[in-house]
């Protein structure tokens, strides 16, 4: 998940209603996927540093809707350096979790799949905890 070469950054305009016409650049932290937009103006604020999430999928239904394959939860960590609340501009992470949708009745082995994609997801997860404590680390030493 950490990307080693050599150190990056992103470099975006603000848009002109802000009324200041420079470009920003911001340093990308080892976690970052480099996944930016490209091209055009983007909000300070809306500049995000981030993992690509990584999603659990289940086959699942909501009421008076077909079973579909949908995210139950998706985790990445993420940063906003520009956020304006303080607590995002630190590397922290974000756990996403659908509602209102359940899966169809589940026999024993049915079961145990779900159960074996849960706990590999929270291995994942358990890996992307490491990564937010080298982050954050990194954060505070001044790297951003």
């Amino acid at each position: 998940m950490r990307n080693t070469s050599r150190p990056r950054a992103y470099t975006f305009t603000a848009p002109a209603r802000l009324g200041f016409y420079a470009e920003l650049t911001t340093a990308c932290l080892g976690f970052c996927d480099g996944r930016h937009p490209t091209g055009g103006s983007e909000h300070p604020v809306d500049v995000s540093h981030s993992t690509g999430g990584a999603t659990l999928d289940l086959v699942l239904t909501a009421p008076g809707q077909p079973a579909e394959e949908r995210y139950v939860v998706e985790t990445y960590v993420n940063q906003r350096p520009y956020a304006l609340d303080p607590a995002q501009r630190v590397p922290h992470a974000i756990v996403a979790v659908l509602e209102g949708a359940e899966t169809a009745p589940l026999d024993p082995d049915a079961f145990a799949e779900v159960i074996e994609r849960f706990a590999a997801h929270l291995d994942h997860m358990r890996a992307m905890h490491a990564v937010l404590v080298e982050a954050v680390a990194e954060h505070q030493a001044g790297a951003q």
